[in-house]
């Protein structure tokens, strides 16, 4: 599923098999791919641990979501926000 973030679908989220694949074009004028992480965890849990690393004073899962930029981390994010709101799972 594609999401818009900054630019229209800047932000992608497919599944493959196991695996949430995350992809963020933070540049749309040079559609260089600023973003791009592959997680081995259910679409529940993927969010949860999100939530918890922005609630958390500690970063829990900062290991896994330091890897990303700021904007990533925001895109990410957002589309399983929306996910989650309108029950979908990839």
């Amino acid at each position: 599923m594609t999401f818009t973030h900054n630019n229209r679908h800047d932000t992608t989220l497919e599944r493959d098999g196991d695996t949430i694949i995350f992809s963020f074009i933070g540049n749309m004028f040079t559609m260089e791919e600023n973003d791009h992480m592959e997680f081995n965890v259910p679409q529940d849990d993927l969010f949860r641990m999100l939530g918890e690393y922005f609630d958390s004073g500690n970063k829990a899962n900062a290991e896994i979501f330091d890897q990303l930029t700021l904007p990533g981390q925001d895109a990410l994010w957002n589309a399983l926000y929306r996910l989650n709101e309108r029950n979908i799972t990839l």
